[in-house]
Formats: structure tokens, C-alpha cells, sequence
């Protein structure tokens, strides 16, 4: 007798403790994804199989009375938590208030498992004796104690339903899942039910909990991989544009988003868990693709999709990678990303560089044949110049009638022709778009140059709105066909004339001076790369709120780099001494008294660089 009542308490004890392993297993495996009930049907079960081990030591009956109010605690609880689980599982959706009346009814007989002792709810009578060296337990049920019954049996229904419902008539969740909590979530009721109904010397409830822990370890592992809206960027998925389909290393389906199923609709059908093969066209595809991958041989692949609609086409960018959950390699991943925007600006891009191309070409032998009638450098320097001062647009042309801003640009090349250029124009009725730029070197390549550049900027601007997005465009066309290997710095700005909000964008030119409580200082905005150097810059925007009087200026590096006879550099103290001085003024007359302190500061020393600067005062709708 006493050997067995050793085996009886070693055994409750070695469950407490495995239940406590479980749990440090669990906490070590812990991902942010996982269920939160999860959590706590982890941490109710130590403590109920703790409740057994005092239960089985207890000495008297308030001892026996408090073990079971520790082992209701899963007995009450654990079975709403389960049950929820199980239904959220199988995408059984149920109302916040029928959670909350199933939580009150289940504290309801937990505070009645509260009062044994007190109030004969639970149990009517109960009392405590040993005999012969072992504790014998006896109780005269009351009417909460049918409730429980009535409610367990119910939850039990509930959730076995589920289950095997969702087993037969849902595709989209995994069976091994299914089957892995539905044994040992029947068992431990059962072990209860058979405990408590029967005299027998030891309860198996614990080893139910201890299965329930297991199966919820291997539940929650698998989890992770099949809801693939938490495996990856949440907001990649609410934007609709992409496509996401997960795979594990022996090619069997985990799981898709409403995206990868409308761009497939045989995934509606692909069972979770199943492999696919080669037999089928989707599966083909998507085979193709993975060992492409796998081989090291390509991760990126064009896909059209038509849908029902032949001429509305759409292109989507493929790529395969790996599957992480957290630190570890679980499998392979498609994206599927909507670039037919893209795919057709660039052949747009294509056809208007071979046309640019084209053009240049043919201004190039125009002048090749020109300078081969004159033989003469110094004509082919002033056709050049007239050329290029013929692309540089006047305000008081292009805006007669604008009273919103005024605006004033100069260029004043080194030699007969620059490599500096502006321009200015409205995008739309509202929307003033105006740029300065300054090519790498100088003469007759650099004014090619200049012409190919300011044509490439001013036409990408027409087509977005977007400093960045213009400068990142342009730089990918001009490096297309930059076979001279130059550069050029630009600076361009978007002002909208309702609201006085301009967004410029930077790359690798001079900072421009912006007007603060009317005096001019410099901006220091962030730099980007020269355009024509990679193709394959991303710059960046940044926005000034400009108030009406308020004026930006922007320059070239003749400006700052003008020199004198000591070889001293005009500088931007000098810049910002004759800004201010004519701050008040006009565009016009600003730029004028910077050129004039120029010419003063330089007298009559000839200048290396050419020498161009852009104003524009904001006054704002009237």
C-alpha cells in the first residue's frame, strides 16, 4: 500500500514538473505571432497539475479544499479558452458578446468552486479522512456542480463540432492541425469525466493537460507558417498590389493572401499541407520558379495576368526567397508585385530615349556639316551660343500675366557656350515646376550635353509630380544614353502657387538660400547623387512652406567660385551680403545686384566657370 501511494505522488509530481518543462519550451519558442490564449493555457496548466501534487499531500481539508480551488482554475477556464481557440482556428467567427456571457458563466462556477467550505453550491458536504495512510476524499454534490457538468459537455460538443466540421469542409486549414487538438482536447475531459465520476486511486486529468501542451507546441510552430499575413509586411498586403504564396522545403503548400488567389484561382482549391507537382500548369509555374531559386540560378520572373478582361493587362514582377520565422529558414516565399506602371513607363522611356537619340544625332551632323561650311571656330562657337540661349526661357515671356510669384533666371557662360541651363514652366494651372543644373566640363560637349539633360528633365516633369521621382527617372534615362561619360548637379523645385508648399528635390548641386522673417540664409538640404553618374539612384524630396514675400535662390558653383586677382573666392558671406541687400526688390533686380557685387568683387579677372542663378519670390493668390 505505501509502495503504491509513493507511485501515485511521484507521479503527480513528475507531471507538474513536465508541464513546468513544457512551458520554459514554449517561452524559449515564443513568437509575437503567437495567440495570447496560448500563453495563458500554458501558464493555468502548471498550475492546475501543481494543485493535483497538493491535492495528493494534503493532510486535512482545508488543505483539499484549497487544491481544488487551484486545479478548477484550469477546469473552469481552460475549457473557454480552448474552445475559443478552436473556433478562431477554424474561422468560425464569434461575437464579443457571446465570448463575454461564456467568460461569466464560467466564473460563475468558479466562484461557486470559491465557496466550498463556505456555501454548499459546489458541494454540499464534503469531508477528509485517512485510512490506512491514505486520504480518502468524500463529497455530496451540489447544483453548481451540475452546471459544470452540463457546461463542459456543451463546450465539448462545441468544439468537437468544429473540428470535425472544419475537417470535411474547409481546404484552407491544415488537417495535421485538426487532428492534433482534437485527441488531446477530448482526452482530457474525458480523463476528468472518469476521475471524478469513478473511485479510483488516481486522476488523469494531468497526463490530458500534459497532451494538451504537447499538441499545442507542435499547433503553434506550425501556425506561424500557415497565417502568412503575419509572415510577412503587414502593409505590403493591405496595399491589394501584392501577391504572396508560401511554401515549405518539401514543396507543399502553406498558405496565400486574396491577392495570390485572384492572380490564381486554382489556389482556392490547393489543399494546406498538400505538395505541388508538375502535372498541373500553376503548379508547373510555380516549380519552375521555386528551383530556380533553390539552384542559385534566378529569384526574379515576369508574369502577365489578363483576367477577365484580354485587354487589361497586368504586369507583375516575381520573386522568390526564403521563408522566415524569425531567425529561421522554413521554406520559400513568392511575391508577386503589380509593376505594370512601371514596365510601361520604361518602355516609354525607351522609345523617347531612341527618339532623343535619334534628335541629337541629328542636331550633331547638322552642326558637324555647319562647321565644315565655315571652318571656323569662333562661328561654331557663336551658332553654339546662340543655340543654347535660344532653349533658356524668360519669364516675362512664358508669365506675362502672373501675379502669384515672380520669377527671373540668368546664365552667363565662361566661354562662348556653357554647360549651366534652367528652366521653368507650369506643370498644370496650379503647379510651377523650375530647375538649375550645372554639366561637368565645358565648350561644345558640354552644351550636347546640356541640351540632351534639360530636354530629359523637363519631359519626366511633365509626367510626375515628384522632385524625386523626376530626378530618379531622368538620371535613369540620361545614363542610358550617356556614352561621354558626364554628369550634371541639379536642383529642382515644384511650388504649388495655391498653397505657397514647394518640394525640391537635390542632386549634388549647390545649397539654395531661402528667405526666413525676411532675410536670406542658407539652406542646407540633403544631397543626392549627380545625375549620369548610376543608373539606379533613388533620391530624396524634402518641402518648404513659403509664406507670402518669401523667396528661394539658387545657383550654380561660378557663383560662389568667382575669383579675383588674389585668387580669393567670392563666397557664400558674399552671396548672402547681396541677397540681403536687395531682398526687398524683385527677382530681377536681386539677381542683378548679385552680379553686380560679383563683377566689383572679380573686376576684370576672366572666369573659369560659367555663372547662372534662378529667383523666385512667392506673393501668394491675391
Amino acid at each position: 500500500m505505501q509502495g503504491g501511494i509513493l507511485l501515485f505522488s511521484l507521479y503527480y509530481k513528475a507531471v507538474f514538473v513536465i508541464s513546468l518543462m513544457l512551458l520554459g519550451i514554449y517561452v524559449s519558442a515564443w513568437h509575437k505571432h503567437f495567440d495570447t490564449k496560448l500563453t495563458v493555457i500554458f501558464t493555468l496548466i502548471p498550475i492546475s497539475c501543481l494543485g493535483y501534487v497538493f491535492l495528493d499531500e494534503a493532510e486535512n481539508l482545508r488543505e483539499v479544499i484549497m487544491s481544488y480551488k487551484m486545479i478548477y482554475i484550469a477546469g473552469c477556464f481552460l475549457q473557454y479558452l480552448l474552445l475559443i481557440y478552436i473556433l478562431e482556428l477554424c474561422t468560425i467567427k464569434v461575437t464579443k458578446c457571446i465570448k463575454l456571457i461564456a467568460f461569466v458563466l464560467w466564473m460563475g462556477v468558479y466562484l461557486s468552486v470559491l465557496s466550498i467550505g463556505y456555501f454548499p453550491l459546489y458541494y454540499k458536504e464534503i469531508s477528509f479522512e485517512i485510512v490506512d495512510g491514505k486520504g480518502r476524499i468524500l463529497k455530496e454534490y451540489g447544483f453548481m456542480h451540475t452546471v459544470f457538468y452540463v457546461m463542459l459537455f456543451s463546450f465539448l460538443g462545441i468544439g468537437v463540432y468544429a473540428i470535425l466540421y472544419s475537417y470535411h469542409k474547409k481546404k484552407q486549414i491544415s488537417k495535421f492541425t485538426l487532428i492534433l487538438m482534437l485527441i488531446p482536447y477530448a482526452f482530457s475531459v474525458f480523463a476528468y469525466i472518469i476521475g471524478s465520476g469513478h473511485n479510483i486511486d488516481v486522476e488523469l486529468t494531468p497526463i490530458g493537460y500534459m497532451m494538451l501542451e504537447i499538441a499545442f507546441l507542435l499547433i503553434a510552430y506550425r501556425m506561424v507558417l500557415y497565417d502568412i499575413d503575419d509572415s510577412v509586411i503587414e502593409s505590403m498586403i493591405q496595399k491589394g498590389e501584392t501577391g504572396l504564396i508560401s511554401f515549405d522545403y518539401k514543396f507543399r503548400y502553406l498558405g496565400s493572401n486574396q491577392t495570390a488567389k485572384k492572380i490564381f484561382p486554382e489556389l482556392l482549391e490547393l489543399t494546406i499541407d498538400s505538395p505541388i507537382t508538375e502535372s498541373s500548369p500553376y503548379g508547373k509555374r510555380f516549380f519552375y520558379w521555386i528551383q530556380s531559386f533553390a539552384s542559385g540560378e534566378n529569384n526574379e520572373f515576369e508574369y502577365k495576368y489578363n483576367g477577365n478582361n484580354v485587354n487589361d493587362e497586368i504586369i507583375y514582377a516575381v520573386t522568390v526567397s526564403d521563408l522566415y520565422d524569425g531567425k529561421h529558414n522554413r521554406g520559400y516565399i513568392i511575391t508577386l508585385v503589380d509593376d505594370t506602371s512601371k514596365r510601361k513607363y520604361m518602355e516609354l522611356l525607351d522609345d523617347y530615349n531612341d527618339k532623343l537619340v535619334r534628335e541629337v544625332e541629328a542636331k550633331a551632323k547638322d552642326i558637324e556639316l555647319f562647321l565644315e561650311e565655315k571652318k571656323k571656330a569662333e562661328t561654331e562657337l557663336e551658332l553654339a551660343a546662340h543655340i543654347q540661349e535660344s532653349v533658356l526661357p524668360s519669364a516675362t515671356q512664358i508669365f506675362p500675366k502672373r501675379e502669384e510669384f515672380n520669377l527671373f533666371a540668368v546664365m552667363i557662360p565662361a566661354r562662348e557656350v556653357g554647360g549651366d541651363f534652367y528652366d521653368f514652366f507650369m506643370i498644370d494651372d496650379n503647379h510651377l515646376c523650375m530647375f538649375i543644373a550645372d554639366v561637368s566640363g565645358k565648350g561644345i560637349p558640354a552644351a550636347l550635353f546640356m541640351m540632351t539633360s534639360k530636354t530629359t528633365i523637363a519631359n519626366c516633369a511633365r509626367i510626375s509630380c515628384s522632385p524625386a521621382q523626376i530626378l530618379t527617372q531622368a538620371n535613369r534615362a540620361i545614363c542610358a544614353t550617356n556614352k561621354m561619360d558626364m554628369f550634371v548637379t541639379v536642383w529642382l523645385g515644384i511650388l504649388d502657387i495655391n498653397t505657397g508648399k514647394l518640394v525640391a528635390a537635390n542632386a549634388g548641386h549647390e545649397y539654395p538660400f531661402v528667405t526666413r522673417d525676411g532675410k536670406f540664409e542658407v539652406y542646407k538640404d540633403e544631397h543626392g547623387m549627380a545625375i549620369g553618374v548610376l543608373d539606379d539612384i533613388q533620391y530624396k524630396e524634402y518641402t518648404l512652406q513659403l509664406s507670402p514675400g518669401d523667396c528661394i535662390f539658387a545657383y550654380t558653383d561660378g557663383v560662389a567660385e568667382a575669383f579675383n586677382s588674389k585668387k580669393e573666392l567670392f563666397g557664400l558671406d558674399r552671396i548672402s551680403v547681396a541677397l540681403n541687400s536687395a531682398s526687398k526688390e524683385k527677382c530681377k533686380y536681386i539677381i542683378n545686384n548679385v552680379r553686380l557685387s560679383i563683377d566689383n568683387f572679380a573686376k576684370d579677372e576672366q572666369q573659369y566657370d560659367d555663372i547662372t542663378m534662378l529667383c523666385m519670390k512667392y506673393f501668394g493668390k491675391s
